[in-house]
């Protein structure tokens, strides 16, 4: 009795596993409509630009710069981190995410080098502002994202 129930519960294992195995393999990690928050992104840096441009011509391409110094980025890493879809791909993922995160703040750290180095004269807290304000967006993600 006890080694037919053993056999039972072996072959219910093994349905178990293969029913996860099936469900895994015909499961889609979703892409998260990210177009929304980069879209919101770059109309802040619009606006942004436009209010800056009203104190002066500095003040606007400051304004400017901060804030494509953190869209642009962004903007990539949403491109590359979601470039994989689907269970099967769980590794592939987390590897696009990390890279795509490292590249992020490599570019971030270059646009503010390049920015400070080529761009004379410039507003710095103006360029600094710009730049949180449009960071800023990503707490708003979650909202923007269920639209």
């Amino acid at each position: 009795m006890i080694s037919g129930s053993s056999a039972n519960l072996t072959g219910l294992k093994t349905r178990v596993a293969e029913q996860i195995v099936a469900s895994a393999s015909n499961s889609q990690i979703a892409r998260p409509p990210l177009v929304n928050v980069i879209l919101v992104q770059f109309c802040i840096v619009f606006c942004l630009s436009v209010l800056g441009s009203f104190i002066s011509m500095v003040h606007g391409y400051s304004a400017l710069l901060g804030g494509v110094i953190c869209a642009v980025p962004n903007a990539w890493f949403a491109y590359r981190s979601f470039a994989f879809q689907g269970a099967r791909a769980a590794n592939r993922i987390v590897k696009s995410f990390y890279k795509a995160e490292a590249v992020k703040l490599a570019l971030t750290a270059l646009l503010f080098g390049m920015t400070f180095k080529f761009v004379d004269p410039i507003e710095p807290l103006t360029l600094f502002i710009a730049f949180i304000l449009v960071q800023m967006v990503h707490w708003l993600a979650p909202f923007l994202i269920s639209r």
